[in-house]
């Protein structure tokens, strides 16, 4: 084979494979088309079915949303018996979220080595507040003068959201 034939092999060869790639892609997409949104968890309040035959039917309550299933989360999900609204619902989720919040002697840390600044003002942060279990995105870098519950709490908002965790 001279090279010129042994170029041109090669390239359809590629071709053919770079086809069946395409084509695997393509119905691999497909696949989590019909599978819906996979991955992804959606947070909101959500209204249980009023015409659902269980105790807590038309009452809202916070949830997660996953591949078409939905469950009640944080607050929601520990004995709650639903809210009459949407806005009540995240206010108990927001109220949960309070309680588990650990300021003082019980926020970590920051390492003198990343300080960074307090998220309530530019003083540099010394510690780290968190909502125990909870994802990354409830760290706040404090500053010993911010390092309560009573400066934090304004900071913490819920409504819709959603993540990959």
């Amino acid at each position: 084979m001279s090279n010129g034939e042994w170029i041109d092999d090669l390239m359809e060869r590629d071709a053919d494979s770079f086809e069946e790639r395409l084509a695997d892609e393509e119905n691999r997409r497909e696949a989590e088309e019909d599978q819906g949104d996979t991955g992804m968890n959606y947070y909101a309040a959500r209204q249980v079915d009023p015409k659902a035959d269980r105790p807590d039917a038309g009452k809202w309550r916070y949830t997660s949303m996953r591949d078409g299933s939905i469950w009640p989360v944080g607050a929601c999900a520990e004995g709650c018996v639903g809210h009459d609204t949407a806005e009540q619902a995240y206010e108990h989720q927001r109220q949960w979220l309070l309680s588990q919040l650990r300021v003082g002697e019980a926020a970590r840390s920051v390492s003198r080595y990343a300080p960074g600044k307090c998220c309530c003002c530019d003083a540099v942060a010394t510690h780290e507040a968190y909502i125990a279990g909870e994802p990354v995105g409830y760290t706040f870098r404090v500053c010993d003068e911010h390092n309560n519950r009573e400066s934090l709490e304004p900071l913490i908002d819920v409504g819709e959201s959603m993540s990959s965790y």
